[in-house]
């Protein structure tokens, strides 16, 4: 299975070397995490989206008509990208009767995926929440230095110490507000709780983006694809794999528990990790300042290279900031829904919509009961809706 875990990782790398320097960390000086999926069928292993990022925007800084991004952590625009692949896969099945992994069935009006696809999930680092606070070996005490709640390498070649006080590796996530398990902040192992629902960390403005432990735990629970999408896949779409990068702390049984035995999910996708290290992360850069730059790629009829900062295309300016957005934002998102599904209201916002995916809907519902208490509401940036003109214009 590491060979597998291999092959993942450096089809990965080489898609990100192949994509040019630009929203790439400076040499030397910037790190940053990358995360992306691929499809295999037929044998073949195919990298179909691919994105890098540190970031999250403020609570203050969220956008209500659907064109910022909030979270830009590589995990979640990795996952954006996908679901733009997964729109593109699905205009050429309708147009075609089948794609790459879809066939359309017009009886529903939904595509199904062909036999033998597999999803795959790649991140060069462990998500950061629940399935990041893993004890550390004992020689490890002397190897990290501490830097405010976050933990890197500094010396492997540093002297163990046997008699190490045990500790655990941090997360900068914070339980959410009215979380009952908080954690205690004691000393060594006891500075966390385990199986709380965390919030990203923020500076200043905090953030309402959840850890990616915790999205990572639902997508598994629900599929990747999202309310939207749901109405358009006739089953939900399933990570089969999910790899790690090399070089970071590993723990399997403790991923399985956050990601997976924490929400009582059924489906269980097989976790491994490379022995591969991302070239641009923290520990192999020995760097500590993270880019504040992120990258989106997605396999799609345009495949060009999106650059973001603060969840905004790079270059964006306060005259062109309702014009220019990164496609992988809500807001596109609810054209190129809108664009495809044959409903007679198409004056909806995006909230209503994916209110119409009950059934996905309700399996989100039950996921969030069984982890406890969720996020603040975002309901004030999901009420935009798409003019007609708009969608005149996705349909051309």
């Amino acid at each position: 299975m590491v060979e597998l875990a291999d092959k993942i990782a450096l089809k990965i790398y080489e898609k990100y070397d192949s994509l040019g320097k630009s929203g790439k960390p400076v040499e030397g000086k910037e790190w940053t995490l990358l995360a992306g999926f691929l499809v295999h069928k037929n044998n073949d292993i195919d990298v179909v989206s691919l994105a890098t990022g540190t970031k999250c925007i403020g609570s203050k800084s969220m956008c209500p008509n659907g064109l910022i991004i909030n979270d830009s952590h590589a995990e979640v625009l990795g996952r954006r990208s996908f679901l733009r692949y997964l729109y593109n896969e699905i205009d050429t099945a309708k147009k075609d009767g089948e794609s790459y992994i879809f066939s359309y069935k017009c009886t529903n009006d939904k595509c199904t995926l062909l036999d033998n696809i597999k999803f795959y999930f790649f991140t060069s680092h462990i998500p950061c929440g629940d399935a990041s606070i893993i004890p550390m070996k004992s020689f490890e005490n002397n190897v990290i230095l501490r830097r405010g709640l976050k933990r890197r390498y500094d010396d492997i070649n540093s002297e163990k110490e046997d008699n190490a006080e045990p500790d655990i590796h941090r997360t900068g996530a914070k339980p959410v507000k009215g979380e009952s398990r908080q954690d205690p902040h004691g000393k060594g192992e006891n500075y966390h709780i385990k199986g709380a629902v965390r919030i990203k960390p923020g500076r200043g403005d905090p953030t309402l983006s959840l850890s990616c432990s915790d999205k990572l735990a639902r997508w598994i629970y629900v599929g990747v694809q999202g309310a939207l999408l749901s109405q358009l896949i006739e089953e939900p779409v399933r990570i089969s794999v999910l790899v790690i990068g090399g070089g970071c702390q590993y723990s399997k049984d403790i991923l399985e528990e956050s990601l997976i035995n924490r929400s009582g999910s059924t489906y269980k996708p097989c976790i491994l990790q490379s022995t591969k290290t991302f070239r641009h992360s923290e520990i192999a850069t020995g760097t500590s300042r993270p880019s504040p730059a992120s990258i989106l790629w997605a396999k799609t009829f345009q495949e060009k290279i999106q650059v973001s900062v603060d969840g905004k295309p790079l270059g964006c300016t306060k005259k062109n900031k309702n014009k220019v957005y990164i496609l992988e934002c809500k807001r596109e998102f609810l054209k190129k829904f809108l664009s495809i599904k044959r409903i007679d209201n198409l004056n909806l916002t995006y909230r209503e919509a994916k209110d119409m995916a009950i059934e996905y809907q309700k399996q989100s519902k039950v996921f969030k009961e069984t982890m406890g208490a969720w996020a603040e509401s975002k309901l004030t940036t999901e009420l935009f809706k798409i003019s007609k003109e708009e969608l005149k214009q996705e349909k051309n």
